[in-house]
């Protein structure tokens, strides 16, 4: 079986739902944290050791952040500003990076032109 990506599957960018967030929280281990501003909501998890996950610091490979789009199906996962999807790459694909237009992402497969930006898919 392939290594599962979620992605954000329309305008807006990638983030998850206050449920998600702690679903996520609970399967690390950590404690959620809401944060309010004038910019809006900002979810993240406080760890035991004090390390905090952001949005941006979550791995799409995550299995933790799999499993949760799959418990809750990607309409509950997704934020109002997000719709996830999960997609699985062929067993065969060893480097994938996303590439996102004004929020929106594509799996895309190799790495040419941006080895920088490319993740190893772990065996």
């Amino acid at each position: 079986m392939g290594t599962k990506v979620v992605i954000n599957n329309c305008f807006g960018g990638f983030s998850l739902s206050a449920t998600a967030w702690a679903l996520l929280a609970e399967r690390k281990g950590g404690v959620l944290h809401t944060r309010e501003s004038a910019w809006g909501t900002t979810h993240y998890i406080v760890m035991p050791d004090g390390a905090e996950i952001y949005n941006m610091h979550i791995e799409r490979d995550d299995v933790d952040l799999v499993a949760v789009v799959e418990v809750l199906g990607t309409n509950a996962a997704s934020s109002e500003d997000s719709q996830l999807e999960i997609v699985t790459l062929p067993d065969d694909v060893t480097q994938w990076f996303i590439d996102e237009y004004d929020g929106e992402e594509i799996l895309r497969e190799g790495h040419v032109g941006r080895a920088f930006d490319s993740k190893a898919v772990e065996k």
